[in-house]
């Protein structure tokens, strides 16, 4: 399949691309309790049928471009889901937050006493992917953009591309790979560090630096949710350090440029491993790939907090990756970027109770890692 050419212009108002920024910041405040009665739903898209449910889980992070769902109910559920249209897709909604996704499994347990029914999801954003898309060869013929490559693969497909982060030119013929529409989006995302996240609800996908802000700015950096330590349900720190790396040399290959990048205020000299990639063909590509690098650097903790999901005003719901969270930690305020969430609604076919977990990525140069406080407990 072919590229189209790449077309030199103005750039656009307000300089580089950045994804959506909060209007304000959202927040989960401190409360004596948390009582939320939930409203739980599932619905077959082909008739707009209810589904009966038990249980529903949902879950996406980093690097995984696509969020997936698995959910259990009664056994008639098999015979619905693997009747009519195939492949069946799927709404779930939750306190008025939606999620769309296409069936990929079904299955059934039968025993003495009942037959149980579970079936896995994906969002739809799949359909420009395997199986649904066939696998092709792909080369830009001509020169051509990094967001026009993404978007032209998808051309047929439909599938919305989001691009934000800082456009490249990549010259003819320098983009050759081999995949569906989909895999074309994260190959050009992985050439400069980018993290790919589909949709919750419609068919598309934003591609996102992997640092909107590199950790040594977030002090600085407003927040997009505030948490108070009175919300966490429970709280597991993991430590997750790297070595400190202060510099990078990045390159392309045959076309490619070469670009060395530091963080600000260092001379760069404890220097990670030489990164090429085919794709790193202009200064832009570069520096992200760089910045994607250094990000990940140095001392850091993996934290995984349960919240309970609040969609009132000026709450968060459940929370995206990429969002900056500031946690009023009682020792001290803390920030982490969050790499991985997922919700689950249990019990959805009597009292359904949710509650989401959600992975941050906290820098933890200056932290005693000896002397965590203990988790504080909600009913």
């Amino acid at each position: 399949a072919g590229m189209s050419a790449y077309v030199p212009g103005a750039p656009a108002a307000g300089g580089t691309p950045t994804g959506p920024v909060p209007a304000s910041v959202l927040r989960i405040d401190a409360r004596q309790t948390y009582t939320v009665v939930h409203n739980v739903s599932v619905v077959d898209l082909r008739d707009a049928a209810a589904l009966d449910v038990f249980d529903v889980s949902m879950s996406i992070d980093e690097d995984s471009a696509l969020w997936t769902l698995r959910a259990s109910g009664p056994g008639a559920l098999y015979a619905t889901l693997v009747g009519g249209e195939q492949p069946a897709q799927v709404e779930v909604t939750i306190d008025g937050l939606t999620w769309r996704f296409v069936v990929d499994s079904i299955s059934r347990a039968r025993e003495f006493g009942g037959t149980t029914a579970t079936f896995a999801g994906r969002s739809l954003a799949v359909l420009a992917g395997a199986p649904y898309e066939a696998v092709q060869n792909w080369v830009n013929d001509g020169p051509s953009t990094g967001a026009q490559v993404a978007a032209v693969a998808n051309i047929y497909t439909g599938l919305a591309v989001s691009w934000e982060v800082e456009d490249w030119l990549i010259p003819d013929r320098v983009f050759s790979f081999t995949g569906t529409p989909l895999a074309v989006v994260n190959r050009v995302a992985e050439a400069v560090g980018a993290v790919v996240q589909a949709d919750r609800a419609d068919y598309g996908v934003r591609v996102m630096p992997r640092y909107p802000r590199l950790p040594n700015e977030w002090a600085v950096t407003p927040p997009s949710v505030v948490v108070a330590f009175e919300a966490v349900v429970s709280e597991q720190f993991e430590r997750a350090d790297t070595p400190e790396y202060t510099g990078v040399y990045v390159s392309g290959q045959q076309q490619g440029a070469v670009g060395f990048v530091r963080l600000a205020g260092t001379a760069g000299a404890n220097l990670h491993p030489l990164v090429t990639d085919p794709l790193l063909t202009e200064a832009p590509a570069l520096r992200q790939r760089g910045e994607a690098i250094l990000g990940a650097s140095g001392g850091q903790a993996r934290v995984t907090q349960v919240l309970p999901v609040l969609t009132g005003t000026g709450e968060p719901g459940v929370l995206s990756v990429g969002q900056l969270v500031r946690v009023l930690d009682p020792d001290a305020a803390w920030m982490g970027l969050v790499r991985a969430v997922s919700v689950a609604a249990s019990s959805v076919d009597r009292d359904p109770r949710v509650r989401q977990s959600v992975v941050l990525e906290r820098h933890t140069k200056d932290v005693d890692y000896t002397t965590r406080p203990p988790p504080v407990q909600q009913g």
